[in-house]
């Protein structure tokens, strides 16, 4: 078995086991629907829907996106840390251009205008 092998048949271990944690955590969700509850007078369940409980999708980009350098998530919690990340990065680099002073240079020569 070459490394190539190798590395493919641990990704589909890996699933597997994704597979099971999300069967295992259907289980639970049955439970706690019974179980756990909020509230004294009118309970009501802790979580309204199972992907607040156990993201299976997020489980599976995260083992995939080992292995594979390109993958692109599919989880929305995946998709919005990207955009949150995003969205950092380009705030970090407006306060860099603002402290450096080179926004105030883009004002000057006639290009975006306060307001």
């Amino acid at each position: 078995m070459g490394l190539r092998e190798y590395h493919l048949r641990w990704e589909a271990y890996q699933l597997q086991q994704a597979q099971k944690q999300n069967d295992m955590a259907t289980q639970a969700w049955l439970n706690q629907q019974v179980q756990a509850t909020t509230g004294s007078k009118h309970p009501k369940p802790m979580f309204k829907r199972f992907e607040q409980f156990f993201d299976h999708n997020a489980v599976v980009d995260s083992i995939r996106k080992q292995y594979e350098p390109t993958y692109q998530a599919t989880s929305k919690r995946s998709q919005k840390r990207q955009a949150y990340e995003l969205f950092n990065k380009r705030i970090a680099e407006y306060q860099r251009l603002k402290k450096s002073g080179k926004l105030d240079e883009l004002r000057k020569r006639g290009g975006r205008k306060n307001g």
